[in-house]
This record gives structure tokens, sequence and C-alpha cells, in this order.
């Protein structure tokens, strides 16, 4: 079973593997993509702490999670249009939908947690690991929803690192949006583009 996802070292073959390159501009709208909807997010999130719980917080805990996990679907599928491997590439449009639910659930978990006030440090772990979890299920979910002449395998190491970075760098950028206003003299604004240039960085790295 593991051997029709991860490529083994037994099974590898450079003869096999096809060459391909990235469209530079796509790429940089990808990137681009990613930390204008983590900024939504995050601003939308802080002004989730400040609403009264109720109808209001709650739907800005929604809409900042649509922003984040929209924003991670979208960069994934540029970020994906942005390579060219010499063959064609179509999407399976369940899966290709599909794909949509794990970050914005992830997302979802992770604001409404933040909305209700203070920031423990158990609390930015678990909104990481969720976020990170989130944005790596979205990811490779959407890679599952490829269908080309050619079959995709994943490195295990690479696999395994690439979820690592997507949680470490998610509890960073949620640390620098919201923890980092009670313990420095950081204004909300810097604190929203550094938390969000971040999270943009977490998306795109994994």
């Amino acid at each position: 079973m593991l051997s029709h996802i991860f490529l083994l070292s037994a099974q590898y073959d450079p003869a096999s593997v096809l060459p391909a390159h990235h469209s530079h501009w796509l790429v940089v709208l990808s990137l681009l993509i990613a930390v204008a909807a983590s900024c939504m997010a995050l601003q939308v999130g802080g002004l989730a702490r400040r609403t009264p719980a109720g109808f209001h917080r709650n739907f800005a805990v929604f809409s900042g999670a649509a922003a984040l996990g929209g924003g991670i679907w979208a960069m994934h599928f540029v970020g994906m249009l942005a390579m060219d491997a010499g063959l064609a590439v179509h999407y399976a449009p369940d899966v290709t939908a599909l794909s949509l639910l794990p970050a914005f659930f992830a997302s979802w978990i992770a604001l409404r947690m933040f909305a209700r006030g203070g920031v423990t440090r158990r609390e930015l772990i678990i909104g990481g690991v969720c976020v990170g979890v989130g944005i790596g299920a979205m990811h490779y979910t959407g890679m599952a929803a490829m269908r080309m002449e050619a079959a995709l395998r994943l490195d295990p190491w690479w696999f395994l690192a690439s979820l690592v970075v997507a949680v470490v760098m998610a509890i960073l950028a949620l640390w620098i949006r919201f923890g980092i206003l009670d313990r420095t003299s950081a204004t909300e604004w810097q604190a929203v583009l550094g938390g969000g240039t971040v999270m943009g960085l977490a998306i795109a790295s994994m």
C-alpha cells in the first residue's frame, strides 16, 4: 500500500523522473495570495477577540477561516499551475472541491480558540498543529486530485519534513499575531503583517 504513495529507495529510477520547471510569475502570485489571505484571516481573528460572544463573533471566526482556508487552497492550485512537467494534467472536480475542507476546518478550530481571549502556550501549540496539519491535508488531497499520464509518488522523508515545517511555522505565525502584542510594544498592524507573512510562507514552504 505504501509503495503506491511513497517512493521507496528500492523503486527509485532517475531515468523515470519527469523534469519540470515553474513559471516565476505564477510562483510569485501564489506567494502573494498566501500572505494576503493569511493577513486577512489573522486580522479578522483579532476582530473576533474584541467582539462579544455570539453571532457576530462566530461570523468573524467563520469569515477568517474562509479567508485562510480559501487562501491555502488558491495558493496550492496556482502553485500547481505554475509547474510544467511537459504533460497534460487535469483535476478531479470532486476531490479538488473536497481538498478545501481540511484547511477551512483547521483554520476554524484555531481561530475559534484564539477568539476567546488570552493565548496560552498550549493553545498556541494546538492551534499551530491544527493549522499546519490542515495545510498539509489540503495540499496532499489537492495533489491526489491530479489526473495525468504519470505516477505520483512522495518521498517519505520530505513528506514528514513538509508537515513539520508547516506546523512549526504556523505556531510561530500565530504567536506573532496573538501572543506578541502582550509581550512587546508592537502595534496590531505589525503583528498582523508579521504573522500573515510567516503564515503565508508556512503555506508555500509546506
